[in-house]
């Protein structure tokens, strides 16, 4: 059981009030992340370990960065030890731009019953920092279920990605100089019978 470390005296007003009922520190690993198709920002991500020896109960948790009030996470339920993940806000040194250069769709063959959908996309992120530094961009592609539709990465995809085939995330890491700006590309066709329909979030 938590015990307060001091007494203190709460109105009854009927607001709510904040007491606080413990402090514990702990090392964080630090990331800059972008999902430009979610949002056209680089977001700073921490993850640490839990370091209380109770469990971190789920729920709305209010983050500060140097002691400005940055804004709520939702926060999962988390064991002592267990690692933690929190974002501390999009980081103002980035600009990110998000935009289709590729939409065409393409019949069946002559010998065919098969469509093909393509689909492309540029992502630019620039670095307005005084210093070089490492971004993670994530970008999806569909993620087929059936045996009759096949999603295929396109060629024109920018090397160097790492591809999680179950949820459909391909994800770069740019090393970006200071004032540079760099692209990636990420290309997709998703094969189907002809006389199917998919809706495709751009």
């Amino acid at each position: 059981a938590l015990v307060m470390p001091r007494r203190v005296t709460v109105r009854s007003d009927g607001r709510p009030y904040w007491m606080p009922l413990d402090r514990a520190s702990a090392r964080a690993r630090a990331r800059l992340v972008a999902v430009p198709k979610l949002r056209p920002a680089v977001f700073q991500v921490v993850k640490f370990k839990n370091p209380a020896p109770y469990p971190l109960l789920a729920g709305r948790a209010h983050v500060f960065r140097r002691g400005s009030f940055v804004g709520d996470v939702s926060v999962k339920y988390t064991a002592p030890g267990e690692p933690v993940e929190v974002s501390l806000g999009p980081d103002g040194r980035f600009r990110v731009e998000r935009r289709e250069i590729g939409d065409k769709d393409r019949g069946p063959g002559f010998l065919s019953s098969t469509k093909h959908i393509e689909r492309a996309f540029r992502i630019l992120v620039q670095n307005n920092s005084r210093s070089a530094q490492t971004v993670e961009v994530t970008e999806n592609i569909p993620v087929s279920k059936i045996e009759d539709v096949e999603v295929e990465l396109g060629e024109k995809t920018s090397k160097g990605y790492q591809l999680d085939a179950h949820r459909g995330f391909v994800t770069w890491k740019l090393r970006l100089p200071a004032g540079r700006e760099k692209g990636i590309d990420l290309a997709y066709t998703i094969h189907l019978p002809e006389d199917w329909k998919v809706n495709i979030r751009r």
